[in-house]
C-alpha cells in the first residue's frame, strides 16, 4: 500500500513541504529537510528529538512562522499586519522559554493586546476560550463598574450567551443582566461574585 501524501509545516523553518501521513524514522515527516532536522536535534535545550518536538518549541516555532515567514499560511493575517515577534524571542527559543515558561496544557500562546505583536510584556499562556474572550470581534459590555464580553457576563449570570444576546438585543444591557440577576436561584450566587454592590 503506497502512503499517502500531505502538506505539513517545517517545525525548523515553517515552510510547508510534502510528507507521508506518518513521520519517517529520519525525521523527515516533521522537518522539511535534513539540514533543518540537523539544526534542531543539535540544540541542547532538550525540546526537541528526531521524531518529536515539545508544545512549548511547537508554539515558539508557529509563532516565528506566522510572523516572520511570508510562506507560512498564517503569515496574511500576523506578519503582513505587522505583527511580529521580538527579536530576543525571534532569534532564541531559550529566550522564549526563559520568559514564558513550559506551556501548561490545554493552552497555548495569546497576545494580551491584539494590534501588537508578541513579546514579555504581551504574552501569557491562555486556554482557548480565554483567547475567544479577547477577540476584536467580540462586544465589550461595560456594567456597574465591571466589563467583559457577553460569554463572560453570561457565565456570570448562569445563563447561555444566546439568551443573553438576545434579552439585550430586545431590552437593553441593564435590563438583561437585571432581569437574569432576578431569575437565579440563591444556590448559583456564587456565580455572581463581583456583580452585587
Amino acid at each position: 500500500m503506497k502512503s499517502k501524501e500531505i502538506v505539513r509545516q517545517c517545525l525548523h523553518c515553517g515552510k510547508d513541504f510534502k510528507a507521508k501521513t506518518s513521520p519517517s524514522r529520519s525525521g523527515r515527516g516533521i522537518f522539511c529537510s535534513r539540514v533543518c532536522l540537523g539544526k534542531m536535534t543539535s540544540t541542547k535545550h532538550g525540546h526537541t528529538t528526531k521524531h518529536s518536538v515539545s508544545p512549548t518549541y511547537n508554539s515558539w516555532v508557529n509563532m516565528v512562522s506566522r510572523c516572520h515567514k511570508p510562506y507560512s499560511a498564517k503569515y496574511p493575517n500576523y506578519g503582513a499586519k505587522g505583527i511580529f515577534v521580538c527579536d530576543a524571542w525571534r532569534n532564541s527559543f531559550a529566550n522564549f522559554l526563559k520568559d514564558m515558561g513550559e506551556r501548561p496544557p490545554n493552552t497555548t500562546i495569546d497576545r494580551i493586546d491584539g494590534t501588537k505583536g508578541y513579546d514579555k510584556e504581551n504574552c501569557r499562556w491562555a486556554s482557548i476560550k480565554d483567547q475567544q474572550r479577547n477577540t476584536k470581534a467580540n462586544r465589550i459590555i461595560e456594567f456597574e463598574g465591571q466589563s467583559g464580553c457577553v460569554s463572560w457576563w453570561a457565565e456570570k449570570l448562569s445563563t447561555t450567551h444566546g439568551k443573553l444576546a438576545y434579552r439585550i438585543k430586545k431590552h437593553g444591557v441593564e435590563k438583561a443582566i437585571i432581569s437574569l440577576r432576578e431569575l437565579q436561584p440563591p444556590s448559583s450566587s456564587s456565580n455572581q461574585e463581583g456583580l452585587d454592590h
